[in-house]
C-alpha cells in the first residue's frame, strides 16, 4: 500500500456510484448517483461515530470529526481507503484507549464500508455509526424516501425524508426529528429481520444492505438537522416540512443517515464488525431489492424445499380452539368432523390453534395438548382420523414467549429469559382476547421473551418440540418466529457474552428440531413472516397482507418461497385474487381463524375456482418465476398505471400476467405491454373458463381477476 497525498479526496467508482474519501480526516466527502449529488458539501462530511457510556455519562459519543488526522492508506489498486486512528477522545475531550479502523472498497458493482474496533479501555462501545453519511441531500425530483420490507405485514414501509420528514421517535427524546426504520411496526426494525433499505425517489435510489450474512444488529437511522421550519404537521403521516435553502436560524439544514450497529464491544474486546453495502440503481424499488438478491445470491442461502405434499397448489384451514379466555370452540374430538368439510371441498391442511394448555397464546412455552379439550390421546387420535381423511394437520407453537401469569416462569423459566443491562427480564404487552375485561387489558397474560443463546432454553424447546411430534402431527406454524421482544441479552449466565443477538440462533434452533426421534421425513416446518435468512430454515412463511396497495416484496425477494396469507372475509374476492396474483397459498379464516369452511360459502366457492385455475395453468401462475412488474406495462384507457398486477416468467422464457380489479365498478380499456415479447394473449377469468383475445380494451368485471397467457399455450381443449 501507498501513503496518499493528506489533502487529496480520493474516489472511488462502484457501477453508477461514486464515493469521495478525504485522506486527511477520513471521512466520506462527496457521493455522486449520475446527476444527483447525494453528498455535495465537503464541510459536512463523517468518518465514523461510537457510544461509550461513561459510569456519570451514558451519552458519551466519539465523533471522528473530532479526532486527529488518521494514517489514510490508499491500496496499490486504488480500490481500496484505509484510515486507522488510535486512543480517540470523546466530545469532552476525554482520552479512551478504543483503535478504529475503517476500510472503504470499491467492488464491481458496490462500495463496501468495514469497520473494526480494538477496544483496550475499561468501557463498552455499544453502538457504531458506520458508514456516517453527514448530508444526504434529495434527488433531482426534489423527493427522498427511505423504503424497505417488512416482513410479514405490508411487504413494505416507505416514510418520507425529503421534502417532509417524518418523526419516528417522541419528541422529547431526541434533539432533530429522526427516522430509524419503522418503529411503529411493532417490532425491532434492524437487521437480520430489515437487512437493507432504499433511499429513493421512484426512478433513482440508493441501496444499503448488510454485504454478509449476519446476526449482529444494525440499524438504519436517519435525523433532519436542525429539524422543521414549521411544525403544524409533524404529527401527520407525511411528517413535518424540510427547511428550503442550506440554512435556517443560522443552522445547516441536511438530513445526516448511518447505518448504526450494537456490538456491545466490551473491554479488551477486538472485532471487525457487519460489513455495510453501498450501491446505486436506476429504476424503481425493484432495481434496489435486485441488488440484495444478487448478493444474497452469493451467500448461497437458497429456500428449504417444501415436503412434496405442500409443493402443490393448495389450500388450508386456520381454526383456532381455545384462546386464554377459555371459550373451548372445538374439542379434539371435533376435528375429523371438520377435516371432512375440509376434504370435501379440495383443502389440504388445517392449522390448529388454542390445542394447548391454556388455549391460545397462554402458558407458554408449554405445549402440551389441553386436557379441557379432551388431552393427549384424544388429540392423537384426532389427528390420525383427519389424516385417513386426506387432511394435513399443523399445529400452531410458540417458543418465542414464555408466560409470566404462570408459575412456572417464575420457578424456572425467568432464569433464561432475556435480560436488559439493567439484569431485569424485558416484557411484552400481550394479545388480549374475547371479553371486554383482557380488551381493557385488564387481565392481560403478559409475555417475557427468551433467550434462545440459551442452551437450556433450547433443550426445553426441543423437550417440547417432542411432544409434537409424539402427536403425529404433520407439521408446525411456529407464531412470531422472526423476532425477539429485544435484539441482545445481556446476561451471561446463559454462557454468551453482554449484549450478544439473540437472532444468532434462531436457524440452528430449527436444525435441532429436525433432529427430534420419529420426525417425519415429509414433516412440515412453517412460520410466521419469516425474516429472509430464515427462508433457509423453514418451508413455508405465513403472513397478513390485507391492504389494496400492498406490495409483493416479501415475494419478490423469495419468489420460490412458500408463503400463505390469511383470508377473512365471507365474500373475499379481493384477497382470493390477491393470492391469484402473488401465488400466495390461501388461508381461509372466517371468524377471525375461529369457523368453519361452511361459514363462508362465497369465499370458499371463488377460492376453489381460483386454485383450480392455478392447478391449470400451474406452469404460468405457480410453477413459473414471480417477477412483479418488472417488464410489464399495465395502462387504464386514460394512460394512468393499474394496480394490482403481476407478471410469471416461464421456463422458456415467456411471460405470462394476473390482472385483478379490486373495486366495485367494472374496469375496461386495459392496455398490457410487455418487454420484447410481442406475441399475441389470450385471457380468462378466474370465474369464466373462456378464453378471449387480448387487445387494449381489456375489460375486467367488479372485484375480479384475469390472466393472461401466450395464445399458443392456451389448452388445447380450449
Amino acid at each position: 500500500m501507498t501513503r496518499s497525498d493528506p489533502a487529496a479526496i480520493h474516489w472511488l467508482r462502484a457501477g453508477e456510484l461514486g464515493v469521495g474519501v478525504s485522506t486527511e480526516t477520513g471521512a466520506v466527502v462527496a457521493m455522486r448517483h449520475g446527476d444527483w449529488g447525494v453528498l455535495d458539501r465537503a464541510e459536512l462530511g463523517r468518518s465514523f461515530r461510537l457510544l461509550v457510556p461513561t459510569p456519570d455519562r451514558r451519552a458519551n459519543f466519539i465523533d471522528g470529526r473530532q479526532q486527529g488526522t488518521p494514517i489514510c492508506l490508499i491500496s496499490e489498486d486504488g480500490r481500496t481507503v484505509t484510515s486507522a486512528w488510535n486512543d480517540v477522545v470523546d466530545e469532552h475531550g476525554a482520552a479512551h484507549l478504543i483503535s478504529v479502523q475503517t476500510q472503504i472498497t470499491a467492488h464491481e458493482d458496490r462500495i463496501v464500508f468495514a469497520i473494526e474496533l480494538d477496544n483496550t479501555s475499561d468501557l463498552v462501545v455499544e453502538n457504531v455509526y458506520f458508514p456516517d453519511l453527514g448530508d444526504i441531500r434529495p434527488a433531482p425530483s426534489g423527493r427522498l424516501d427511505a423504503f424497505t420490507y417488512v416482513p410479514g405485514t405490508l411487504g413494505r414501509y416507505r416514510s418520507s425524508i425529503w421534502p417532509t420528514f417524518r418523526n419516528e421517535a417522541g419528541y422529547w427524546g431526541v434533539d432533530h426529528p429522526t427516522f430509524h426504520c419503522g418503529s411503529h411496526a411493532g417490532f425491532v426494525p434492524m437487521n437480520p429481520m430489515v437487512p437493507w433499505m432504499l433511499l429513493e425517489d421512484g426512478s433513482l435510489g440508493l441501496y444499503v444492505g448488510v454485504d454478509e450474512p449476519s446476526a449482529e444488529p444494525v440499524t438504519w437511522f436517519a435525523e433532519l438537522l436542525p429539524g422543521y421550519d414549521d411544525s403544524i404537521t409533524w404529527r401527520t403521516l407525511a411528517g413535518g416540512r424540510v427547511p428550503a435553502g442550506e440554512a435556517i436560524g443560522g443552522h445547516t439544514v441536511g438530513v445526516h443517515f448511518a447505518a448504526v450497529h450494537l456490538p456491545y464491544l466490551a473491554a479488551g474486546e477486538r472485532r471487525a464488525l457487519t460489513p455495510i453495502a453501498v450501491a446505486a440503481y436506476t429504476g424503481d424499488w425493484h432495481a434496489g431489492a435486485d441488488r440484495y438478491i444478487r448478493r444474497r445470491a452469493a451467500w448461497g442461502r437458497p429456500c428449504a424445499c417444501p415436503p412434496a405434499w405442500a409443493r402443490d397448489p393448495h389450500s388450508w384451514l386456520q381454526l383456532q380452539l381455545k384462546s386464554q379466555e377459555s371459550e373451548r370452540r372445538v374439542s379434539f374430538a371435533e376435528l375429523p368432523e371438520i377435516a371432512a368439510e375440509c376434504a370435501r371441498h379440495g383443502v389440504t391442511a388445517i392449522q390448529v390453534v388454542g390445542w394447548t394448555e391454556g388455549g391460545q397464546d397462554g402458558n407458554m412455552p408449554s405445549h402440551n395438548p389441553d386436557q379441557q379439550l379432551g388431552g393427549a390421546e384424544a388429540l392423537r387420535g384426532a389427528i390420525a382420523a383427519c389424516q385417513r381423511l386426506g387432511v394435513k394437520i399443523v399445529l400452531y407453537t410458540k417458543f418465542t414467549w414464555a408466560d409470566r401469569t404462570t408459575e412456572r416462569f417464575h420457578r424456572e423459566l425467568i432464569s433464561h429469559a432475556v435480560k436488559d443491562p439493567y439484569g431485569d427480564y424485558y416484557q411484552y404487552y400481550g394479545y388480549r382476547y374475547q371479553t371486554i375485561t383482557q380488551l381493557l387489558d385488564i387481565n392481560t397474560h403478559r409475555l417475557v421473551p427468551m433467550c434462545f443463546l440459551s442452551e437450556r432454553y433450547l433443550k426445553i424447546c426441543q423437550e417440547e418440540f417432542a411432544n409434537l411430534v409424539n402427536l403425529g402431527a404433520d407439521g408446525m406454524l411456529y407464531d412470531e418466529a422472526m423476532w425477539h421482544g429485544s435484539s441482545v441479552c445481556f446476561d451471561e449466565s446463559h454462557q454468551h457474552r453482554l449484549g450478544a443477538p439473540v437472532f444468532a440462533n434462531d436457524r440452528e434452533f430449527v436444525s435441532r428440531l429436525r433432529q427430534t426421534p420419529g420426525l417425519p421425513g415429509d414433516y412440515l416446518f412453517a412460520c410466521e413472516a419469516p425474516y429472509d435468512l430464515e427462508w433457509e430454515a423453514y418451508h413455508l412463511g405465513y403472513i397478513r397482507s390485507s391492504d389494496p396497495d400492498y406490495l409483493p416484496v416479501n415475494r419478490y425477494l423469495r419468489p420460490d418461497g412458500l408463503l400463505m396469507t390469511a383470508v377473512i372475509g365471507f365474500d373475499d374476492r379481493n384477497m382470493i385474487n390477491q393470492c391469484l396474483l402473488y401465488r400466495y397459498v390461501i388461508s381461509y379464516e372466517p371468524f377471525n381463524f375461529k369457523g368453519r369452511l361452511s361459514d363462508a360459502p362465497d369465499t370458499v366457492a371463488y377460492g376453489q375456482r381460483m386454485d383450480q385455475l392455478r392447478v391449470e395453468l400451474r406452469d404460468w401462475f405457480w410453477d413459473a418465476n414471480f417477477i412483479d412488474t418488472v417488464g410489464v406495462a399495465v395502462r387504464k384507457s386514460n394512460g394512468a398505471a393499474h394496480h394490482p398486477y403481476a407478471a410469471f416468467r416461464h421456463r422458456d422464457g415467456r411471460t405470462a400476467v394476473a390482472i385483478a380489479n379490486y373495486s366495485d365498478e367494472p374496469i375496461d380499456g386495459l392496455s398490457v405491454r410487455i418487454d420484447g415479447q410481442s406475441l399475441p394473449m389470450r385471457y380468462r377469468l378466474v370465474d369464466d373458463p373462456e378464453w378471449h383475445p387480448v387487445n387494449d380494451d381489456l375489460a375486467i368485471p367488479p372485484r375480479s381477476a384475469a390472466v393472461l397467457i401466450p395464445v399458443t399455450a392456451v389448452p388445447s381443449d380450449q
